[in-house]
């Protein structure tokens, strides 16, 4: 049976950089089975949140990160490219798609 989040939305909730570091780190467990979005819109984070969770984006696997209303760092597309990340529409980004086998 497959186990984990599909949906995890904190929109509007201040996240600080603390919180975004643990929620980088749940996520690079590799513990969630599932298709998982996480929706943050409205926050404010700051270019090194953005980048951590980019980072992290860039190691797993059918996760969609979608920052539509935040502020994002000029060098996004840098960090999209750097991590192959698949960005779908302005502020939703995709985890890299995995090899065909």
């Amino acid at each position: 049976m497959a186990r984990g989040l599909e949906e995890l939305v904190l929109e509007n909730t201040e996240l600080t950089d603390a919180v975004i570091f643990v929620l980088a780190a749940a996520l690079a467990s590799g513990r969630n089975t599932l298709l998982l979005t996480l929706q943050l819109h409205n926050n404010c984070l700051t270019t090194a949140s953005v980048a951590l969770l980019l980072r992290t984006l860039g190691a797993c696997q059918n996760v969609t990160l979608k920052l539509d209303l935040n502020e994002l760092p000029s060098s996004i597309e840098d960090l999209v490219e750097r991590h192959q990340l698949v960005q779908s529409s302005p502020g939703i980004f995709e985890s890299p798609r995995a090899a065909s086998q």
